[in-house]
């Protein structure tokens, strides 16, 4: 397989890999904004007792910490989609220029 069709391929690969990755994104933000619902509505549950109190805070701090690990996977799913985004625009290019030489 010369460099033209294993470029192509890949960027066949990134180009359908994109609606995932976009997917990927929109539904870990929304698991992210359901869990910091979740830690804000826990902690406004707050003053009710010490021991209530005491498993709100818990409760707060582990939906917190879950919103934390989904913004993180987040992230990690938006580089991915713009590493395969400038991967593709770069393969892109190295077509255009070598049609261009043709």
């Amino acid at each position: 397989m010369d460099a033209s069709n294993a470029r192509d391929l890949e960027m066949e690969q990134l180009n359908k890999a994109e609606p995932e990755l976009k997917q990927k994104v929109k539904t870990l933000k929304e698991k992210e904004n359901t869990a910091r619902i979740k830690a804000v509505k826990a902690s406004e549950k707050v003053d009710v007792s010490y021991k209530t109190y005491l498993q709100n805070i818990e409760k707060t701090l582990n939906a917190a910490e879950e919103a934390n690990k989904l913004m993180s996977q987040c992230l990690q799913a938006e580089r991915d989609y713009d590493t395969a985004d400038q991967r593709f625009k770069q393969l892109a290019l190295e077509k255009m220029r070598e049609e261009q030489m043709k």
